[in-house]
């Protein structure tokens, strides 16, 4: 799950999320055989983040090498939100006070 901030505009979500399923798509460390799913899509607009949930698999079974292709992939996508001048959400709570 990746959580992006609510200012983050619709050209900003649709542009992170092509890059990211391009990255996968051209990387040889993910699986894209015809069975294998690969999705990169809005899951919800969540109390504090808009949330795009992505499902990949990765060629290898190692453990140790899938440690090392997600730690590469966590990296990509932040390069890719930071290209795209977006941010990522975390939990916050707004207050609004009002005057009489």
């Amino acid at each position: 799950m990746i959580g992006l901030e609510y200012k983050t505009t619709s050209d900003q979500l649709k542009n992170i999320k092509d890059q990211i399923e391009n990255y996968i798509q051209k990387n040889k460390d993910f699986s894209k055989s015809a069975d294998t799913m690969l999705s990169v899509k809005i899951d919800q607009f969540a109390a504090s983040s808009i949330d795009i949930r992505l499902i990949c698999f990765t060629e290898t079974t190692n453990f140790k090498e899938w440690l090392n292709v997600k730690d590469s992939l966590a990296i990509e996508i932040k390069d890719i939100v930071e290209k795209n001048k977006a941010s990522f959400a975390f939990p916050s709570t707004s207050i609004y006070v009002e005057k009489n």
